[in-house]
C-alpha cells in the first residue's frame, strides 16, 4: 500500500512559514547590525575608516557558509512542495478545464457531463487538465482555499490536482490580466459529501440524456426553456464578448445580436443553433459542445431576444428537421466510459481467451 500523499495546503503553509521567518530573522539581524556598525563606526568616532581594517578568516567563512546552507534548506523545502504538487497521486479523478475569455468551464470526461461551476468529492484526489483556445490568450487558474495555481495556455495542456479535506464553496479566480473583463472571470469550487457528489453527478447525467422534444425546445416560453434560464447562461458563456446587452461591445468584431444584418449564418433560430453547436471559422466564436442541447436552445432563445424590432425569419419545419437529424437530438447520447490501460488490456486478453 503506497504512503498517503502529503497535503499540499500544509506544504505551502509550512514553506511560507519557514521561508517568511528566516528572513525576518535575517531582516532584524542585518538591521540591528547595520545601526550597530553607524554607531560604532560613525566618522566622529573612527576619523581614519581603514585604521582597523583586518582580515578574520573565521568570520569570512561564517558568513558563506550559514547563508548558503539557509538558502539551501529553503529551497529543500520549496523543491519538495513543488514536487508533490506535480506528482498527480494514481486513480486521481480527472476533470478537463477550458478557460477563454471570460469564462470557466468544467468538463467530466468519465461522464461526459459540463458545469460552469466546479464539483468534485471531499477527500478525493482531484486532477484538473487546463487548456485554452487557440484564437484566445493566457489564464491562469487559482484555487487560494487549496494553494493551487497554474497557468492555461493556448494551444497547451497543463495541469494541476488537489485534494478538498473539507465541505463547503470556494472562489475560483484568473490571475492573468486577460482583458477587458478579467475581474469578472470567477467561478465557484464545490466540494460535497461523495454520495452528494454521485447525486449531483446522477442529475446532471439526466438532464444531459433529456430527450429533445423540438416543439418545446423551439417555444421560447416553454416550461423546458423558461427552466434553463438563458439569461444566466448568457451572462456566463457570452456577455463577455457580446457585452450583457447582446450588442457587441466586448471584443472587437462581435456580434451584435440586436441587429438582423451582415450575420455569417442567418438570424433564423435554426442557425444560431447551429453557431452555438460549430462555432464559426476564422472568428473567435468557438462551439458550445460542453452544453447539452436544452442549453443550447435557451442560449440560442437568448441571443434573439435581444432584437426587439421584428423582422426575423422563421423557421421552416424542413430546417427544424434537418436540424434534428443533423445534430441527433432525437436519440440520447450514448454513456461514456473511460477505462485505465490496465482495465483496457484486462479485456484484451479476456476478449482473445473467449474466442480460443
Amino acid at each position: 500500500m503506497s504512503p498517503p500523499t502529503p497535503d499540499i495546503v500544509q506544504q505551502v503553509d509550512s514553506a511560507f512559514y519557514w521561508i517568511g521567518g528566516i528572513c525576518a530573522v535575517l531582516l532584524i539581524g542585518v538591521t540591528v547590525a547595520m545601526i550597530a556598525f553607524v554607531a560604532r563606526y560613525h566618522r566622529s568616532r573612527q576619523p581614519d575608516p581603514t585604521s582597523r581594517a583586518e582580515g578574520n578568516t573565521v568570520l569570512e567563512v561564517t558568513w558563506i557558509v550559514i547563508p548558503t546552507i539557509i538558502v539551501l534548506v529553503m529551497f529543500w523545502i520549496g523543491y519538495v512542495g513543488f514536487q508533490n504538487m506535480r506528482t498527480v497521486p494514481p486513480g486521481a479523478m480527472v476533470v478537463d478545464v477550458t478557460g477563454q475569455r471570460w469564462s470557466w468551464n468544467f468538463h467530466y470526461p468519465d461522464q461526459d457531463v459540463s458545469s460552469p461551476v466546479l464539483y468534485v468529492p471531499v477527500d478525493t484526489p482531484v486532477k484538473l487538465e487546463l487548456t485554452v483556445p487557440a484564437t484566445d490568450v493566457i489564464h491562469g487558474f487559482y484555487i487560494p482555499s487549496f494553494r493551487v495555481k497554474q497557468d492555461a495556455v493556448p494551444g497547451k495542456t497543463n495541469y494541476l490536482w488537489f485534494r478538498a479535506d473539507r465541505e463547503g464553496t470556494h472562489n475560483i479566480f484568473c490571475t492573468v490580466f486577460c482583458g477587458q473583463n478579467h475581474s469578472a472571470m470567477l467561478t465557484k469550487l464545490v466540494v460535497l459529501s461523495k454520495q452528494g457528489y454521485q447525486d449531483w453527478l446522477k442529475a446532471k447525467i439526466a438532464d444531459r440524456n433529456k430527450p429533445v422534444v423540438m416543439d418545446q425546445a423551439m417555444n421560447p416560453d416553454s416550461p423546458d426553456i423558461a427552466a434553463r434560464d438563458g439569461k444566466k447562461l448568457f451572462l456566463t458563456y457570452c456577455a463577455g464578448c457580446h457585452g450583457p446587452d447582446g450588442k457587441g461591445t466586448g471584443i472587437v468584431g462581435a456580434r451584435n445580436f440586436a441587429s438582423l444584418e451582415g450575420w455569417k449564418r442567418s438570424p433564423k433560430l435554426t442557425d444560431i443553433y447551429r453557431t452555438l453547436s460549430e462555432g464559426l471559422d476564422g472568428t473567435q466564436m468557438r462551439p458550445f459542445t460542453n452544453l447539452p442541447p436544452w442549453d443550447r436552445f435557451a442560449l440560442m432563445h437568448q441571443v434573439a431576444s435581444f432584437n426587439t424590432s421584428g423582422g426575423r425569419p422563421a423557421s421552416t419545419p424542413e430546417e427544424i428537421a434537418k436540424l434534428t437529424t443533423d445534430y441527433k437530438l432525437d436519440e440520447v447520447p450514448k454513456e461514456v466510459r473511460r477505462i485505465t490501460v490496465e482495465q483496457a488490456m484486462r479485456a484484451i486478453v479476456e476478449d482473445a481467451r473467449k474466442k480460443q
